[in-house]
Parts: C-alpha cells; structure tokens; sequence
C-alpha cells in the first residue's frame, strides 16, 4: 500500500490479504501504513472523516464512519492545479474543515461543540483509492487512509458560532455548470455531529489529537469524477469559494 501511494499506481485488492468488510484489520494495517508515512518524513496535520451519509454507509457496508490522516504534502492552493497522472481514481468533493481546539465532551450539547471548534473553513477533498476499481466494503478503504487523496482549503477559518452547520449549502460547477450540490444535514444530519462521533472514536482508539489538527467532515453531495482540462469552484455559503484546476 505504501508502494501505491508513492507511485500512484493502484493494487489489486487481493493484495491486502483480507475480508474487505474487516473494519478491525483495516485500521491495522493503516497504522502500518502511517508508521511508513513517519518514517519518511510525512508531517500529519490532521484527520480525514468519510462516509458520513446513510448512503456512503451502505454503499460500504459500514456501521459507522471511517477515519484516516491528511498530511501536509497533500495540500494543494486555492486556484491550484491537480495533476491528474499522480492520482489512481480521483474524486472530487465539497466539505467543511474543522480547526479542533479541544475535543468536546461525550455529552457535550451544541454550544460546547462549537466551543470546541478554533475555526470553519471551506475544503475540496480529491478522494482517490490506491486499490483498483475502489474498495468495495469499509475495511479496504479504511486501510487505504480512507481514501484520502489531496486537500485544498484556504489558510484561515472563520469563527465556528458564525455557521449553522445543518444548513450551510454547498454547490460545485465544473467551467460554471453545476455539477452537484448538498448540506451540512448530509453529514449525519448535522457536522457538528460528525464532530461529536470522532471525539468518542479518537478517545476509544487512543488517538494523540492535537489543538490546531485540522478536520475533514466528509462528503457535501455527490463526488464528482474530474476531467482533464476543467476548472471545478465550490462555493459554501458564508464562507466562501474555492477553486480547482485540473491538468490537460
């Protein structure tokens, strides 16, 4: 998995050696995996959430949202160009970015979430798969750092009791036609939810999160494939536009 990150040629996953549902084996072998990220100088800036729609869900066979880790050398400016030959199965999406402060308590009502949050700011995540034709269940995307590709957001936030995160609206267009289009309710009907759900999963896992991790909430509608050649701009309410160019 390591080789297919580096050289951006995807694995069969039979490769893996276990049941693509295996959640428990998943996370083993990306805690391998981030060991060979450390080891050559990746630098982790924060936390990846996916599959935080019903949908998602099902089309993984999950019970729960996955996590993996973003990095630093994975950030692309906004405005900048991906190049598509050093991505497998690139996907495009719309999502909030989460600055953790603090986590929130277990049962932590929304003021105290909110509290918990240093600042929101606008992302597009390029999910992409190391393993041929994607995973097809929860466990082999886990162990692909949940999919994780490249991260493009800008480089500060804006204050978390500014957002309503049920019903902050995402659209995207590709060369100014839209192309999809959600809210912040897709993600388990609110992100501050998501929020809550991957402070009790860092805390049963025993993960070291930091103040100023950063936090991707997961998918804002539909992922969209990207063509060569396109300009994609997702635009999140209040807080702003970004923009994506993609290579010829």
């Amino acid at each position: 998995m390591a080789d297919a990150f580096r050289t951006a040629r995807p694995i069969d996953p039979s490769e893996l050696g276990f049941d693509a549902a295996d959640s428990s084996c998943g996370y083993a072998v990306l805690d391998r995996l981030v060991e060979a990220f450390q080891i050559t100088g990746r630098r982790q800036i924060g936390w990846k959430i996916g599959l935080t729609s019903a949908k998602a869900l099902a089309l993984f066979g999950a019970d729960e949202p996955m996590v993996g880790r973003i990095y630093a050398d994975s950030r692309i400016d906004d405005g900048g160009m991906l190049d598509l030959s050093r991505c497998c199965a690139p996907r495009v999406e719309g999502e909030l970015l989460i600055e953790i402060d603090h986590l929130p308590d277990a049962d932590a009502d929304d003021a105290a979430v909110v509290a918990g949050i240093r600042s929101v700011r606008p992302a597009i995540e390029i999910a992409d798969s190391r393993i041929a034709g994607w995973p097809r269940a929860v466990g082999h995307a886990i162990a692909d750092n949940a999919c994780c590709g490249r991260i493009l957001f800008p480089p500060s936030g804006f204050p978390a009791d500014q957002i309503d995160f049920a019903a902050i609206g995402m659209t995207m267009v590709e060369d100014g036609t839209l192309v999809t289009e959600g809210r912040g309710s897709d993600c388990m009907g609110t992100i501050l939810n998501v929020y809550r759900w991957f402070a009790d999963r860092a805390r049963r896992a025993g993960w070291e999160v930091k103040a100023g991790d950063l936090l991707l909430t997961g998918a804002m509608g539909r992922a969209v494939e990207p063509s060569p050649g396109r300009t994609y701009q997702v635009a999140l309410g209040s807080l702003g536009r970004l923009s994506l160019r993609t290579g010829a």
